[in-house]
C-alpha cells in the first residue's frame, strides 16, 4: 500500500466522537478541577476550560484526538490516567500541582493549529517558532501574575487578606508543564525530577 493510498485510507477510518461524549469529557474534567483545594488554582483551571478555544481545539493534526474538541478529550484521557496512578499507596501526590499542571500541559495547543476550509487542521507560524509546550508555561505563568491582582474578582483566604500561593507551589506546576513529552531529545524543554512530573 502507497503512502498516498495509506493516507486515504486513514482517513476514511477516522473516527470523530460525538458532542456529546466530547461534553462528558469536558464536563469530567470540570469536577476534578473543582475538587482543587487552593482558590487560586483553582480559578485558573477553571480559566482554561471554560475557554472556548480550549474546547474546541484539535489535540493534533493527525497522531491523536484529531478533531474539534479533541483537546478536550485527550486532557481528560490524561487526568483521568494519572489521577488512576496517583491512587497508589506507595506514592505521595499533591493533587493541586498535579491537576492544575495537567489542564495547561497543553493549553498552548490552542495557538498552534489553525483549521482550514476542508475541515484539516494545519500548523500556524506559533507553532514552527514557539510550540505549545513553552507557550502553556507562559500562560501559566502570565495568568497566574493577572489572578494575583484581582482577575475575576478578588480572592481571600480571610477578610482583608489576599489569596496568596507558594512560590514553590508554582515552580512545581511548572516544572510539570515544562518536562510534560518526559525527554529533552522529545522536545521537553527539562525532564521530571518530581513525583507530579513522571506522571505526567
Amino acid at each position: 500500500m502507497s503512502n498516498k493510498t495509506k493516507t486515504k485510507t486513514e482517513k476514511a477510518l477516522k473516527i470523530i466522537p460525538s458532542d456529546s461524549f466530547i461534553q462528558s469529557r469536558l464536563l469530567y474534567i470540570e469536577a476534578m478541577v473543582e475538587l482543587v483545594k487552593h482558590p487560586r488554582l483553582l480559578s485558573l483551571c477553571r480559566h482554561v476550560i471554560n475557554d472556548v478555544r480550549f474546547q474546541k481545539c484539535t489535540a493534533a493534526r493527525g497522531r491523536h484526538q484529531s478533531y474539534d474538541g479533541g483537546l478536550v478529550v485527550h486532557t481528560a484521557e490524561v487526568l483521568e490516567a494519572a489521577l488512576l496512578i496517583a491512587k497508589s499507596k506507595h506514592l505521595k501526590i499533591n493533587f493541586d500541582i498535579l491537576v492544575t499542571a495537567i489542564i495547561f500541559h497543553d493549553y498552548g495547543k490552542i495557538w498552534d493549529y489553525e483549521k482550514v476550509k476542508n475541515g484539516e487542521y494545519k500548523y500556524t507560524p506559533h507553532q514552527k517558532l514557539i510550540r505549545h509546550l513553552s507557550r502553556s508555561y507562559a500562560e501559566f505563568i502570565k495568568l497566574n501574575e493577572v489572578y494575583s491582582l484581582g482577575a475575576g474578582g478578588l480572592l481571600f483566604d480571610k477578610p482583608g487578606k489576599p489569596c496568596e500561593i507558594d512560590d514553590v507551589i508554582i515552580q512545581q506546576i511548572s516544572h510539570c508543564i515544562l518536562a510534560h513529552h518526559g525527554r529533552q531529545e522529545w522536545r521537553s524543554a527539562c525532564e521530571p525530577q518530581t513525583t507530579e512530573a513522571f506522571i505526567i
